[in-house]
């Protein structure tokens, strides 16, 4: 057995089994507070259900077909981000400011490389 198909079928693997684990973590929330009816909810809320459901789905379609799979889960998950709203991608501590408190892309302190002090990495 080549070192490079060894890597390939651990890496399958690590892949199923962290893939069941996350579908498993997901449908105990289902079980415990009961699948939400989604034509009660706003529509962004009722396409975020579905969107988390796609990517459970795509976990586990990974199981028989790990191109679709994957693709599905990748796809489904990217839509989900943009349904709760993260697109806007910090524009610097002003932002981070108004979330947390302080802003999680500068480097404070004098703790970073000479010059960057006070500089916000969020910045584009």
């Amino acid at each position: 057995m080549s070192a490079t198909w060894r890597a390939a079928v651990i890496g399958r693997w690590t892949a199923r089994i962290a893939g069941t684990l996350m579908a498993l973590f997901f449908l105990a929330f289902f079980i415990g507070e009961g699948f939400p009816n989604i034509f009660r909810l706003p529509w962004r809320e009722s396409l975020s259900v579905l969107a988390l459901s796609a990517v459970v789905a795509g976990l586990l379609l990974a199981w028989i077909w790990e191109g679709l799979g994957g693709a599905l889960a990748v796809v489904a998950m990217v839509a989900f981000m943009l349904l709760i709203g993260m697109r806007e991608l910090p524009a610097g501590c002003s932002w981070c400011r108004r979330r947390s408190g302080y802003c999680t892309w500068c480097v404070g302190g004098g703790s970073g490389p000479p010059g960057w002090a006070g500089r916000c990495l969020g910045r584009s």
